[in-house]
């Protein structure tokens, strides 16, 4: 499963921070993205570790599987942690916000990451 592409023109505001908030919340969609083709493979994987004809192959397989499960978590926690990051950051700038609509953005985008890193361990 090939995830979404993303413009890599990203939008630009006047705002430093909500521009920081904006690249930030880019490179996640691209986290999710690759934590999406992650999973598809390793289920493929694993659907040719349960077909293998040789311990051999499925030795390989089996070793491929896990490799990648690992670099798979690692980036799962550490996307998690941004996006909490970014939560956090986001609380603490709603007295500093220039705009009310400014924190009322940030706090969709940080909705959208969460609801879309949930759903995808919703549909395996």
């Amino acid at each position: 499963m090939q995830g979404i592409q993303h413009d890599k023109r990203l939008p630009q505001v006047s705002n430093p921070k909500t521009q920081s908030f904006i690249n930030e919340t880019w490179l996640i969609e691209n986290e999710l993205n690759s934590l999406s083709s992650n999973i598809s493979n390793i289920l493929s994987i694993q659907t040719q570790i349960t077909i293998a004809t040789s311990d051999k192959n499925e030795i390989s397989l089996l070793k491929s599987r896990d490799s990648l499960l690992s670099l798979t978590k690692n980036l799962l926690i550490s996307t998690k942690n941004k996006i909490k990051s970014l939560e956090v950051q986001n609380l603490k700038e709603v007295g500093a916000s220039s705009t009310a609509n400014d924190f009322e953005f940030r706090n969709q985008r940080i909705i959208h990451l969460k609801e879309k890193i949930y759903s995808m361990f919703g549909n395996l």
